[in-house]
C-alpha cells in the first residue's frame, strides 16, 4: 500500500471497509496511470505539461557522472519523503525545455546496451544501500518503491539511453536522511535541515500505529474460540488503549469471556469492547502483546471459512480503523489486516497498509 501526502487524500480520499484502503499514488494522481500501466508516449505528453512542484522533481542527467547521479537521486527519495511523503522523479528530462534527454549507460557506470533490468536493480540498489532513517529502518518496512525504466527506443528517441521513472512513498514516523543530513522538499526545492529542525521532526513523527489481530481458531466443545493481540507497529508507546470490534453473528451463537464489555447486541452484529490501562513502566511497544485475556466464542459455527471483524483501535495519540479477515482452510489460517491511523490534531490519515499473515 502507499502513504500518504496531503496531496494524495485530496485526490482520492481514505475510505475503509469492505474494500480496503483506496488510495492513489503520486503518479496515478499527476500522470493518470500507475508506473506499471504507463507507456512512455503517455509519460512523454504528460511531462510536456507539467511543472515541478512539492510532489514532483524532473532531472536532466544528460552530461553528469555515476557520483552526481547518485547523491542528488537519494537527496531527492529523502526529500520527498521528509516532506509531502511522497513523491515522483523522473530521471532523463529536461523542465526548462520540455524534452526528453536520456540518461546514458556510462552516465550510470553501466555498459553500453544493458538491459533495463539491469539499469532499475541499480538505481533501487542504490536507494536502498544509501537511504537511513530515524528510527533505523527494519527490514520489512522498508519505503514503496515503484521504479519503471524506458529506453530511448520505446520513445521513439534518437538518442541512446534511458528514462528512468520512481514513484516512492515513505513511512510517516521516520525520518529519512542521506550522508548523515536529512533533505526537506519545500516548494520545488530540496534543503538540508539544521540540527534543530530534525529534533522537532522526530519527535513529532513519533507515534503509535495500534491493530488488533486474532489468534488461530482453537477447538471448544461444540464451536471455535478467537483470542485478540494488540500490536503496536509504530514507534511510540501507547499506554491508554480501547478496542471497538464489531463480530458478525452470522458466524454462529456468539459468547465473550475475559476482559470484554457488550456495547451493543444487535441481530446482525455484537458489538464489544476491550479496554487496556499498560501500566506507566510497560506501555504498549512493538514487541509486546496485549489483549490475550480477551476471547469471543463461536457455538455450533455456521461451517466457517472466512471472518471478518471490523474494530477501531484508540489510543490517546490517535485511533485506527481496521478491517480483520481470517482465511480458514482445514488447519491453515491466514490473517488479512487493512487499516488506517488519523490523527486527532489534523483528523487525516497519517499511516495506512495491509498486511497478510499467517494467524499467530
Amino acid at each position: 500500500m502507499i502513504y500518504s501526502p496531503q496531496l494524495l487524500q485530496d485526490v482520492s480520499g481514505v475510505k475503509l471497509g469492505q474494500s480496503g484502503v483506496d488510495m492513489a499514488t503520486v503518479a496515478e494522481a499527476v500522470l493518470g496511470k500507475s508506473v506499471e500501466a504507463l507507456s512512455c508516449s503517455e509519460l512523454l505528453e504528460k511531462l510536456s505539461a507539467i511543472s515541478e512542484s512539492p510532489y514532483v522533481e524532473l532531472k536532466s542527467y544528460h552530461k553528469q557522472e555515476w557520483g552526481k547521479i547518485r547523491e542528488e537521486l537519494v537527496k531527492s527519495i529523502v526529500s520527498f519523503m521528509n516532506g509531502p511523503g511522497a513523491g515522483l522523479l523522473i530521471l532523463g528530462f529536461d523542465e526548462k525545455e520540455k524534452r526528453a534527454t536520456p540518461i546514458p549507460p556510462t552516465a550510470l557506470n553501466l555498459p553500453d546496451n544493458v538491459p533495463k533490468g539491469s539499469v532499475e536493480a541499480k538505481i533501487r540498489d542504490t536507494i536502498i544501500r544509501d537511504l537511513k532513517a530515524v528510527p533505523p529502518l527494519p527490514p520489512y518496512d522498508f519505503p514503496v518503491l515503484k521504479i519503471r525504466v524506458f529506453e530511448a527506443g520505446e520513445c521513439r528517441l534518437s538518442e541512446a539511453g534511458y528514462i528512468i521513472v520512481i514513484d516512492v512513498a515513505g513511512k510517516p514516523y521516520y525520518l529519512y536522511y542521506f550522508d548523515s543530513t536529512a533533505y526537506i522538499r519545500e516548494g520545488s526545492r530540496v534543503r538540508a535541515l539544521s540540527l534543530y529542525e530534525v529534533i522537532n521532526i522526530v519527535e513529532y513523527k513519533a507515534c503509535p500505529i495500534l491493530v488488533v489481530i486474532a489468534t488461530k481458531p482453537t477447538p471448544i466443545p461444540g464451536g471455535l474460540r478467537l483470542s485478540f493481540i494488540l500490536r503496536n507497529l509504530g514507534s511510540a508507546p501507547a499506554n491508554n488503549v480501547a478496542a471497538l470490534l464489531k463480530i458478525p453473528k452470522n458466524l454462529g451463537d456468539i459468547r465473550t469471556s475475559g476482559h470484554v464489555t457488550i456495547v451493543q447486541d444487535s441481530p446482525d452484529a455484537l458489538l464489544i469492547q476491550i479496554t487496556m490501562l499498560a501500566p506507566l513502566d510497560i506501555p504498549v511497544y512493538p514487541e509486546v502483546n496485549t489483549l490475550t485475556n480477551a476471547f469471543i466464542d463461536i457455538v455450533n459455527p455456521h461451517g466457517i471459512t472466512n471472518i471478518r471483524i471490523e474494530a477501531s483501535i484508540s489510543s490517546e495519540k490517535n485511533k485506527t480503523n481496521e478491517l480483520l479477515e481470517l482465511a480458514i482452510s482445514g488447519d491453515k489460517c491466514e490473517e488479512t489486516l487493512t487499516f488506517a491511523t488519523f490523527s486527532y490534531k489534523t483528523r487525516s490519515a497519517i499511516y495506512w497498509d495491509t498486511l497478510k499473515t499467517p494467524c499467530p
